[in-house]
């Protein structure tokens, strides 16, 4: 059953793959030394490998590597929307602090409304937001030290890793949260606590994104405007001008429900995005 649910899953990723990425075709070649043969229409196209341990696909194709494009050496200018000439955009939606908040949920942990999780976070240490991030991570994957331990989120975080380490040393498996594959032990080289605890939450994210975007392009099915990268912890939709009013609004519903925030960006291409709301 796990594995039909699993195969059934990653066929989200063709449905994204078939719409194609809209692109100045000068810079898009000029930046990745793309070969133009490989574009259709001004349109380069993603490839999704979720064969990887946890699921979590790679998005790597003709020397492109669409899940990691560089934010700060103008690459992703490339990126533009096929609505230009009518009045379209790009429309990103990111999940705020999106791994975090995943933790919560696994452990049982809520975190107050109309704050975000790393302000939330901010307050026990004493420092900024922009500060609480690097800090909270440092400690989520590089081990609770006894100086968090008395604060809440870590009390949890920290009996829950107790409890699912010794789970995976007595059965030599992990298992995803929701899909129910199993990640048996040889596939983890050097298993660690924290490292069994980042391969688990990275499959709880990838199941999770996988439903939502399943849900996403279901709605969207035969709308002008379409998903076209899904990059983790985001979603970028190429936007008739039309539809962006309902695609701001039913997708923020939709990647939002479960407790998971989102921001909105919106640009005329992939590097010019600004928060809208």
């Amino acid at each position: 059953m796990s594995d039909r649910l699993y195969t059934s899953a990653i066929r989200q990723l063709g449905r994204l793959e078939g719409a194609g990425v809209h692109v100045d075709e000068k810079k898009f070649i000029d930046t990745y030394a793309f070969n133009p043969e490989y574009l259709y229409r001004n349109k380069a196209f993603t490839k999704y490998n979720p064969y990887t341990v946890t699921g979590r696909p790679s998005n790597r194709h003709l020397g492109v590597n669409w899940s990691a494009m560089p934010k700060d050496n103008g690459s992703r200018q490339s990126v533009i929307t096929r609505y230009g000439a009518q009045g379209g955009s790009l429309l990103a939606f990111d999940w705020e602090s999106y791994h975090v908040r995943l933790i919560g949920r696994i452990v049982g942990y809520e975190f107050p409304t109309g704050v975000t999780a790393h302000a939330h976070l901010a307050s026990y240490y004493g420092v900024t937001e922009a500060e609480s991030k690097g800090i909270t991570f440092t400690y989520l994957y590089g081990g609770i030290t006894d100086d968090v331990k008395g604060i809440p989120f870590y009390q949890k975080v920290g009996e829950w890793l107790d409890g699912m380490w010794n789970g995976f040393v007595i059965s030599g498996n992990l298992t995803t949260p929701i899909f129910k594959r199993q990640i048996h032990f040889s596939r983890i080289e050097s298993p660690t606590k924290q490292k069994v605890f980042n391969y688990l939450l990275q499959a709880l994210e990838t199941e999770i994104n996988y439903r939502k975007m399943a849900e996403i392009l279901n709605v969207m099915d035969g709308k002008m405007s379409k998903p076209i990268l899904y990059t983790y912890d985001s979603l970028l939709i190429d936007t008739h001008p039309i539809e962006r009013e309902w695609v701001l609004t039913t997708v923020r519903e939709i990647m939002e429900r479960g407790g998971f925030p989102v921001r909105a960006y919106e640009g005329n291409n992939y590097d010019s995005l600004e928060v809208i709301s």
